[in-house]
């Protein structure tokens, strides 16, 4: 499963790959701002539904830019069964994501690692696969 979206040559994409049955990868790349949440909201409500993952992996890594609306978004995906589990990955080494996350508290929020396949490393071990 490969989807990507596009919104008008500001740089902003995001793109989902199907890890396992259980994982999906959700790449962001540019800002995630009250211009972007929306269509992102809509990309993971539909994606997650094709797929019905137990885990959510967002790769934020190429975020340029997180607003609060961004960052509502990535509280409301934690609340939100429907998409799995959330995990973060590009955080700790993106301080365009990491500074706002830090400056409101909620660094301790969600389960960050560092790359997918320590956080994959991590899965197998909490829970047995389902390959």
């Amino acid at each position: 499963m490969r989807e990507e979206v596009a919104d008008g040559g500001d740089g902003f994409r995001i793109s989902a790959r199907q890890v396992n049955p259980d994982i999906l990868l959700v790449a962001i790349a540019g800002d995630l701002d009250v211009l972007t949440v929306a269509q992102t909201a809509t990309f993971l409500t539909q994606t997650a539904a094709a797929s019905t993952p137990r885990h959510l992996i967002l790769d934020l890594s190429e975020v340029t830019f997180l607003t609060s609306s961004g960052i509502g978004l990535l509280i409301a995906a934690s609340e939100n069964g429907t998409y799995g589990r959330l995990h973060l990955l590009g955080v700790l080494e993106n301080r365009s994501v990491q500074r706002p996350l830090a400056s409101v508290g909620l660094l301790g929020l969600f389960d960050i690692a560092p790359d997918l396949d320590t956080l994959l490393a991590r899965l197998r071990t909490i829970e047995p696969s389902s390959d």
